[in-house]
């Protein structure tokens, strides 16, 4: 959810281009009351109030494709997150179509696990979709 507002702006893109979106109820929260993330118990909370993690993954259950926005975050390009992780997987095991916004640095942890499920990279350009 680090990057809530800019999931709402490619939301809007992709609408435009004629794709229906489907996200995390959470994403309005988070791009209005970013700083939730900041103290554990405020963004578990906030999860548990929407059972999100379920929520995330029915999304991707129900979608012909995740996009995934992995921007710059810690100093690591490409930046995968554990949530967004379990949603590869589960996006993986059902067949869907994987995109990646950029390429994910091969340093990161799950770079094994990311090539594996072969996405395709966008290199920054949402009009590949």
């Amino acid at each position: 959810m680090q990057f809530a507002k800019e999931m709402l702006t490619a939301k809007e893109i992709l609408e435009i281009k004629g794709h229906s979106i489907v996200m995390s109820q959470d994403v309005a929260h988070y791009s209005e009351n970013p700083n939730t993330k900041e103290v554990f118990n405020n963004e578990l909370k906030q999860a548990q109030k929407g059972n999100s993690l379920y929520e995330g993954l029915e999304r991707v259950a129900e979608s012909d494709a995740l996009l995934i926005l992995n921007y710059l975050k810690n100093g690591v390009e490409g930046y995968i997150g554990t949530s967004v992780l379990m949603e590869i997987g589960l996006g993986y095991y059902l067949k869907k179509k994987i995109y990646f916004l950029y390429p994910i640095d091969k340093n990161q942890k799950y770079a094994l696990e990311i090539a594996l499920v072969d996405p395709i990279i966008l290199a920054g350009d949402l009009n590949k979709v």
